[in-house]
């Protein structure tokens, strides 16, 4: 049996994100009091950058296309946050599965951060990086990390 675009599951859920929220800028967007350390979002990190944030390695070691991020700490304006990678690598520690809550996509498989690859980011640089980088997650149903891998990845990065 063969279903056509509009019977399938993933138009049907296509469809309820855009009628609930047809201009993205809905309860899946993150807000600047959203913004919170711990949160993890899904970003572009050539938007942050176009959009004022910078990073603390070279632009060879940065990280390139969308990746998970996690927000570390934060003021009024700005947040530093950390890229998550799906490998292991040079530098690189792990994040356990038990230590990572939300969504099955961030949940499942292997998690690393380069403690030394902080990015700082005006709060609208986020905001518009989640929209670009394709987020997800929805308010109240934010991807997190726990209070103990936090506390540790703030000791490790030196924030």
């Amino acid at each position: 049996m063969v279903r056509n675009a509009q019977g399938s599951v993933r138009w049907r859920r296509w469809a309820a994100r855009v009628s609930a929220d047809p201009l993205g800028s809905g309860t899946n967007v993150i807000s600047r009091p959203g913004i919170q350390p711990g949160i993890v979002l899904h970003l572009d990190p050539s938007t942050l950058e176009a959009e004022g944030a910078t990073y603390s390695v070279e632009r060879s070691y940065r990280v390139d296309n969308e990746h998970y991020f996690v927000c570390l700490v934060r003021d009024d304006e700005r947040a530093k946050w950390i890229p998550v990678f799906s490998n292991a690598g040079d530098g690189r520690e792990e994040l356990a599965q038990a230590e990572k809550q939300g969504h099955p996509g961030w949940t499942r498989g292997t998690s690393f951060y380069h403690p030394a690859q902080i990015w700082d980011a005006p709060h609208d640089a986020v905001i518009e990086a989640a929209r670009v980088g394709n987020d997800l997650s929805r308010a109240g149903q934010r991807n997190a990390i726990t209070t103990a891998a936090l506390d540790r990845i703030r000791g490790q990065a030196g924030v």
